[in-house]
């Protein structure tokens, strides 16, 4: 997987590689074990579990989404809208 390939397969996502519309999501829980989130806007976490109690990652600081269903979940739809995006430009050249 390309976009898997260039984060050379890390198991966390950096909050600053999130595109919009995503973000860290955690419970106090997450926080304590490093296991935060990946929100998509509208939608809820990547990996299914429910987002049912405050943000505290976001009131902790937390910058990096430690679940690794998520972080894996996000790796692909990036690199799925790679292709997507890579297919459009050899369309339009």
């Amino acid at each position: 997987m390309l976009y898997l390939d260039i984060r050379k397969n890390k198991d966390m996502i950096n909050e600053t590689e999130l595109k919009s519309g995503y973000f860290i999501y955690g419970n106090k829980g997450n926080v304590w074990e490093n296991t935060a989130h990946i929100y998509k806007s509208g939608q809820g976490n990547l990996c299914g579990t429910p987002a049912l109690a405050t943000n505290h990652a976001k009131f902790n600081g937390i910058k990096v989404a430690g679940c690794v269903e998520c972080s894996k979940e996000y790796s692909e739809l990036m690199e799925h809208q790679y292709w997507i995006d890579k297919k459009e430009d050899l369309m339009e050249g």
